[in-house]
């Protein structure tokens, strides 16, 4: 039989929900009784209510534990995103009751210097707000957003990511189109070259972003490119401040980078060197959920301030078309 709106709401709890949020996330009765503070038969017990509501099975038990099936799966990826949007009503209660006007749970890179410039200019228009900045992977990030955990997510997304199905129910906005950046200390024998070709930088000492990176992907590619094997980093750190304190240190070291970075005045007292062949990057994004309802204000702010922060960043480069319109 069908599943009505109305039987559910007669029948599941917050509890329920997670609940099945924490079977899916650890595969264990026990380790979601000791979660959740009750017996395992209690959680049996609240495991079969579960199922009575969505009328049927929603995990396959084993020796092992539980694993989700297809129904439970798509039960537990709702489960998150309603408790995230619990989240979101906690956050706004508080900010309410603290006289801050709304909250902005944002996640991100640690290497882009547009987002600090937006949240700088988001709170000097609205003083009352408060912003909840969380850093990692994308994957991770984008994950956390589409589970209603975070309200925005900024940062670059490779091609494929962006045709994945994962991301058919966000809206994703190209805020600012990037390229690869050399740096150098400003005593390196480079500092005073004005135009420089990658074949010229094969055989130098390097510091560079993990294998994992778009931007050390991008950096191989580029020496690919031109037929060179590319060059084997000296120091690999995923730190933007290692990288400029490392290359402040030793000016024999070059460092790569994101152009926004360095043209944000985030990499201050070194030098930029002027790569002839562009190597472009897939640009810095902005992406939230596509929703039934308006998005919160706060959100819609923000994004307003990205775009601001961008046309600073480089009032001269064109700004990439969103993939699909944001809703306001």
């Amino acid at each position: 039989m069908p599943v009505s709106p109305d039987f559910l709401l007669r029948r599941l709890r917050l509890r329920h929900l997670q609940l099945v949020v924490l079977l899916d996330r650890d595969g264990s009765l026990r380790a979601a009784a000791a979660a959740l503070s009750v017996t395992q038969p209690a959680i049996s017990k609240m495991l079969h209510e579960v199922e009575q509501a969505f009328g049927g099975q929603l995990f396959d038990r084993g020796r092992r534990g539980v694993v989700p099936n297809a129904l439970g799966q798509a039960v537990a990826q709702h489960a998150r995103f309603m408790l995230g949007e619990i989240d979101r009503v906690a956050d706004e209660v508080d900010a309410i009751q603290g006289c801050a006007s709304a909250t902005l749970r944002l996640g991100t890179l640690s290497v882009t210097s547009i987002v600090p410039a937006a949240v700088v200019d988001l709170c000097r228009r609205q003083p009352s707000a408060r912003v909840r900045i969380r850093e990692g992977p994308m994957r991770e990030l984008i994950a956390q957003l589409q589970d209603g955990e975070l309200d925005c997510v900024f940062g670059a997304i490779g091609n494929d990511a962006l045709v994945s199905p994962s991301t058919d129910l966000l809206d994703v906005e190209a805020i600012f189109a990037d390229r690869l950046c050399a740096l150098v200390d400003e005593s390196h024998l480079l500092a005073a070259t004005r135009r420089i070709a990658w074949h010229d930088l094969a055989g130098l000492r390097w510091i560079t972003p993990p294998r994992d990176t778009l931007v050390r992907q991008q950096f191989v590619a580029a020496f690919l490119r031109i037929g060179h094997a590319p060059p084997d980093p000296v120091v690999e750190t995923l730190s933007p401040v290692t990288m400029i304190d490392m290359l402040r240190r030793d000016a024999t070291l070059i460092g790569i980078a994101r152009d926004e970075r360095a043209r944000f005045g985030a990499m201050s007292g070194l030098r930029r060197l002027e790569i002839v062949e562009t190597m472009p990057l897939p640009p810095l994004c902005a992406l939230t959920r596509r929703r039934a309802v308006e998005r919160p204000p706060i959100v819609s702010e923000f994004l307003d301030a990205l775009r601001r922060a961008a046309r600073t960043a480089s009032p001269r480069r064109r700004l990439l078309p969103a993939k699909n319109p944001p809703r306001s």
